[in-house]
């Protein structure tokens, strides 16, 4: 099989609009929630908002801020950031985009939508056509959107059609943002948290929300990059329609199937999908015990985000790399005391460590789970 390299990413959020400052406040435990108030839905709510005249302002440098919806700015600027990094011709037709996002331009459905945005691009497929023909490349974009493992599949679908030959690059780029929608959903469930979430811990009570958009750019062309993607996977236990199963079945097939063909012995660090939710929280910790991983230092990086639904997979993944990079465990924020049947060993506090292998997790409604594996090429 072809090498498959890394060649640039891209984390926009409330901590940053580079992967660099990103990173750097996940080191310091620094987070991106803050508590908010919803009038139309009489809500409080803690959550990782990007504010709309921030986005604006940097748009300005590129495009009509008015032509396009928040979540297509900041998604447009994360894929500048990137490409600036990667070095290459978005237009080319050797490249190919691949979305990621659960709900994408929600918002447009609501009367007072910005006028010269076509209420079209509600649609998932005519807001990535958008944004694709902003950097002038024609070919249709593919759109990744599976709850909340969109992320984590879009990297490995990339992967996958990278290997076949039929393209040199793929531009990954996740996007989802916190609307009244998504805060009213869950919160119907009473799966939202009025408080800063607590991945683990053993007074967790629900999610909190986040706006970001991730950019991992992937080439079959350029060589000689540091990271590759072992393993990945996808599953589905189609347990029920919101909650996981309850014995972590379809998460251990996922780990397992990632793990399969790979030449990973170890894995030093576990970035779970941690959403501090009662039940994902305790089928993650079965998975782990289950796979004999419950002693790897874990983390969740919803306690500096939020969840951030479609773009989770993506910025996780790139953060889980980067603490590769970097030699940097980054800590939990939110955890205490141990909250699930089954032990985990969660990170309390960012150090550093040598980090050769990183598995990430995901998973979300109607049962599905994915995992992916990162690790340090050999010199």
């Amino acid at each position: 099989m072809s090498e498959i390299s890394i060649i640039g990413d891209n984390i926009t959020s409330p901590l940053g609009w580079t992967t660099k400052k990103n990173f750097a406040s996940l080191s310091q435990g620094v987070t991106g929630l803050k508590r908010h108030y919803s009038k139309s839905l009489d809500l409080f709510h803690n959550s990782g908002i990007i504010e709309i005249s921030q986005s604006e302002d940097l748009f300005t440098e590129l495009g009509n801020a008015e032509n396009f919806t928040k979540l297509e700015m900041n998604s447009i600027l994360s894929i500048k950031n990137a490409l600036d990094i990667a070095d290459i011709d978005p237009t080319g037709k050797d490249v190919l985009f691949v979305f990621s996002t659960t709900k994408g331009n929600i918002d447009l459905l609501k009367h007072s939508a910005k006028a010269k945005v076509p209420r079209k691009r509600r649609f998932l497929q005519n807001m990535a056509k958008a944004i694709t023909s902003f950097f002038g490349n024609k070919i249709k974009p593919i759109l990744i959107s599976n709850a909340c493992i969109s992320g984590v599949v879009a990297i490995i679908t990339a992967q996958r059609i990278l290997k076949v030959g039929d393209y040199k690059h793929i531009i990954v780029i996740a996007c989802d943002e916190v609307t009244d929608f998504t805060l009213s959903g869950f919160n119907s469930l009473k799966a939202l948290s009025q408080e800063p979430c607590l991945p683990f811990d053993a007074k967790r009570k629900g999610i909190n929300l986040g706006d970001a958009c991730g950019t991992i750019i992937l080439s079959a062309e350029k060589k000689g990059y540091p990271i590759e993607i072992a393993g990945g996977a996808s599953t589905n236990d189609a347990n029920h329609i919101s909650g996981p199963s309850r014995d972590g079945e379809g998460m251990i097939r996922a780990i397992q199937q990632s793990l399969l063909g790979t030449d990973v012995s170890e894995i030093d660090f576990v970035s779970a999908h941690g959403t501090a939710t009662l039940f994902n929280d305790e089928m993650e910790a079965k998975a782990l015990k289950s796979m004999n991983l419950h002693e790897v230092p874990t983390n969740s990086f919803k306690g500096y985000w939020g969840h951030t639904l479609g773009a989770a997979g993506v910025i996780e993944c790139i953060a889980s790399y980067h603490s590769i990079l970097e030699n940097t465990l980054v800590g939990s924020i939110g955890f205490s005391n141990q909250g699930t049947t089954d032990p985990v060993n969660i990170i309390r506090k960012s150090n550093k460590k040598t980090i050769n292998a990183v598995l990430k997790t995901a998973s979300g409604f109607g049962g599905c789970n994915a995992s992916i594996i990162f690790k340090k090429k050999a010199i």
